[in-house]
């Protein structure tokens, strides 16, 4: 049982960080805390969109568009986030009431420039769309990702994005803007002793580049 304390505490470090709207949303590197950062704006309206779900027994639907990291290429795809976060919160959708549908629709090579084009006739409708392919996009293509997001499809989604350009200044602040804190050390590095290790989670015991090496092989 937790202690009021800690109970506190771990609401900082697993909850999110309310950011004012047209802020980047880049990790403060010295502030670990919050899982994610979302304008009041985006905050209100995920609220929102969840209990119209909860209320009318809707679907909610999460997106994840990027490259073939995001996608879970040279790993297990069962282990790619997006199939992770659905194993985790399909069950407590369905105590809810709510059908989550979880479209992991990254793919290698191309970026997301091809989707953006299609949006929502691609990416199917989003309550919720996260861009992961920092590694090979930057500039006019993401604001295009951001802008479709919005202007296709009939949900506006929740946009988790480290580039957010003008889009809450060119919506009247109604674009719903945010991003998951990827680089912050939300959990803790795994103990260089060898003993101590075994007695984390075996999914983290070697973070940081601890002992371990992976390769990346198909299963």
């Amino acid at each position: 049982t937790l202690t009021e304390e800690e109970k506190v505490e771990r609401a900082k470090q697993w909850g999110p960080k309310i950011i004012n709207d047209g802020d980047e949303a880049a990790p403060n590197k010295d502030d670990p805390n919050g899982i994610a950062t979302l304008s009041p704006t985006a905050f209100d309206g995920l609220v929102r969109k969840l209990l119209h779900a909860l209320i009318t027994n809707d679907e909610w639907y999460a997106v994840l568009g990027g490259h073939s990291a995001a996608a879970g290429h040279g790993n297990q795809f069962q282990q790619n986030k997006q199939i992770t976060f659905h194993h985790l919160m399909e069950p407590v959708f369905d105590k809810l009431g709510i059908r989550l549908v979880s479209r992991n629709m990254g793919q290698g090579g191309v970026g997301t420039l091809q989707f953006s084009i299609g949006g929502k006739d691609l990416y199917g409708e989003a309550d919720i769309m996260e861009w992961d392919s920092a590694m090979t996009e930057k500039g006019n293509t993401v604001d295009l990702w951001n802008k479709q997001a919005i202007l296709s499809g009939e949900r506006v989604p929740v946009i988790l994005s480290p580039f957010h350009f003008n889009v809450a200044a060119e919506t009247n602040g109604t674009a719903m803007m945010g991003n998951i804190m990827v680089d912050a050390p939300m959990v803790p590095p795994t103990p260089d002793d060898a003993e101590q290790a075994q007695a984390v989670p075996w999914a983290a015991q070697h973070l940081d580049g601890r002992a371990e090496k992976y390769n990346a092989i198909c299963w």
